[in-house]
């Protein structure tokens, strides 16, 4: 685990480098973005909340400036949602359930958004799936994985 951990923060950096000398690339910012949930994750594995929020927040950000290079990036709005439930889900974790809503809400819209950018994105029903999931709303959670099944039989978990 630490050394995937180290494989990312380098990839944080490749892609921050990257950044620096091509501001406009909002692929950069959104795989950057991809990264840092990743790293969150583990975080949130490894009960480091701090850590885990700081990853999660940035990914957020990350996001949200790949939209505004590209307002039509559905990745990115599919990213962006993807990181929202992520900290929406250790929020649960942490004991905040306020916020874990408020966010798992936040995720839902991004999400939608890439649906309607690209409904062909397995991941993107996937994810909303399990943010309605999280939102208590069972059978429009199953209906998406089913969705997701269909477009990706082959990568499906559920």
């Amino acid at each position: 685990m630490v050394q995937s951990l180290n494989l990312y923060h380098e990839a944080i950096e490749d892609l921050t480098k990257v950044i620096q000398l091509e501001s406009t690339s909002a692929n950069a910012y959104n795989d950057r973005a991809w990264i840092k949930s990743k790293v969150g994750q583990i975080h949130v594995e490894k009960s480091r909340k701090g850590q885990a929020r700081q990853m999660f927040i940035g990914a957020i950000e990350d996001c949200t400036q790949a939209i505004h290079l590209d307002s039509e990036f559905a990745d990115a709005y599919n990213n962006r949602g993807w990181a929202q439930y992520l900290l929406g889900k250790a929020e649960v974790v942490f004991g905040d359930l306020d916020v874990s809503q408020e966010l798992y809400e936040a995720a839902l819209i991004d999400i939608e958004k890439s649906i309607q950018l690209d409904s062909e994105n397995a991941y993107a029903y996937r994810y909303r799936g399990q943010t309605k999931e999280a939102l208590g709303q069972t059978e429009a959670a199953k209906a998406d994985f089913e969705k997701a099944k269909e477009l990706d039989p082959n990568d499906f978990k559920e």
